[in-house]
């Protein structure tokens, strides 16, 4: 899904702020359910990073107080650790999850 915001900007597609902020919550949520971690600031892929950085912007939002409740309710139930947590998503599990 990391080009699906892209693919919709090249296509000519309108998107709005809104299926925007979904597609990148929806990537955070994949990444972290399907790795078992949050991405990192410092991987080599591309893709990691920009969910990283995505996220670390969400985190900053909601310390401010400025990210909207209903996107902090939909993180908290898609995206385990989201807030910033340093512990692994699923201790319990070794390698990526198999959801």
């Amino acid at each position: 899904r990391s080009s699906t915001v892209a693919a919709q900007v090249t296509t000519g597609w309108r998107v709005t702020p809104e299926e925007a902020w979904l597609a990148r919550a929806r990537e955070a949520s994949d990444f972290v359910l399907l790795r078992g971690r949050q991405p990192s600031v410092d991987a080599a892929d591309a893709g990691e990073k920009v969910c990283a950085i995505w996220l670390r912007t969400m985190q900053s939002l909601q310390r401010k107080g400025t990210l909207r409740e209903d996107r902090a309710t939909w993180l908290d139930g898609h995206c385990p650790g989201w807030r910033g947590t340093e512990q692994a998503v699923f201790p319990h599990r070794k390698g990526p999850s198999l959801v």
